[in-house]
């Protein structure tokens, strides 16, 4: 199971996307800024963070430098989803180090094609290798038959 970390003080969103994402598939954690996020990852290690900028206490940004600061982070996609849609904000957002960032509003269905992507491209690399070297041993296999 993929763990996800939902870090937004708008509790109707992060609801809305737990009850969109597969408790089959998923594990997902909420905390309402980044200072809460923070303590959560004393316990809870995500495989993705949906992160928003706007928040009391600890904004995105400043959650985003403290959590790839962390060795342990530095390959966990992030995914902001914020409200804020300037340019400056979104470049500002993938100089933090953001793997993506989404302008709420942002349709349920969109958002949950996007942490699909997410997974999709950390394991395909992975899948592709695995194959290639699947193909390579049934190749080496057929030779040895023929000859």
């Amino acid at each position: 199971m993929e763990k996800i970390l939902i870090v937004d003080d708008d509790k109707w969103i992060a609801q809305m996307l737990i009850a969109k994402l597969n408790p089959e598939e998923y594990i997902v954690k909420h905390s309402l800024n980044g200072k809460e996020a923070i303590k959560e990852l004393e316990t809870f290690i995500p495989d993705l963070v949906i992160l928003d900028i706007m928040m009391p206490e600890m904004n995105g940004y400043e959650f985003l430098e403290k959590f790839r600061a962390t060795a342990a982070f530095i390959l966990t996609p992030v995914i902001i989803l914020s409200a804020k849609g300037k340019e400056s904000d979104i470049i500002k957002g993938f100089e933090f180090g953001a793997d993506n960032y989404i302008i709420k509003p942002c349709p349920p269905s969109i958002m949950i094609a996007h942490i699909n992507g997410k997974f999709t491209d950390m394991v395909y690399p992975f899948l592709k290798n695995i194959l290639l070297k699947i193909k390579s041993k049934s190749r080496g296999k057929k030779q040895k038959k023929e000859r």
